[in-house]
């Protein structure tokens, strides 16, 4: 389970929407990919990550770098759609200098973790 500390303040300059998108993309994947009556979480950590956890199948390791490739999908899809969400949140993220990675989740599922870089003032 991630650390959240409060208050705290993430501040990530540059298109609001598109990052609404991204979140929204990853959030609709873990519940589609949930079971039915468990939860899906969001969680902003101290250090500005988003973190969209779910108790689904999780993500093999052999596909992670694959889903977020534009068109891919897993052999195992059932979802109909063109295999774009994941690139979308990729493009997105990676655009505003951050990185989104996935991860197994202890006990069952996966995270899906977006990073930006950390803005250091003098």
């Amino acid at each position: 389970m991630p650390t959240i500390a409060m208050p705290t303040h993430v501040i990530v300059k540059d298109d609001a929407r598109a990052l609404e998108i991204a979140v929204e993309n990853l959030v609709e994947n873990a519940i589609f990919h949930s079971a039915k009556g468990t939860a899906v979480e969001l969680f902003v950590t101290a250090d500005g990550s988003i973190i969209v956890a779910d108790r689904g199948p999780g993500v093999a390791p052999e596909h992670r770098d694959l889903v977020f490739d534009r068109f891919w999908r897993a052999p195992s899809a059932k979802r109909p759609g063109a295999g774009l969400g994941l690139a979308i949140v990729r493009q997105v993220v990676d655009a505003h200098g951050g990185r989104v990675t996935v991860r197994d989740r202890a006990g069952g599922g996966s995270e899906f973790v977006i990073e930006f870089p950390k803005n250091v003032t003098a």
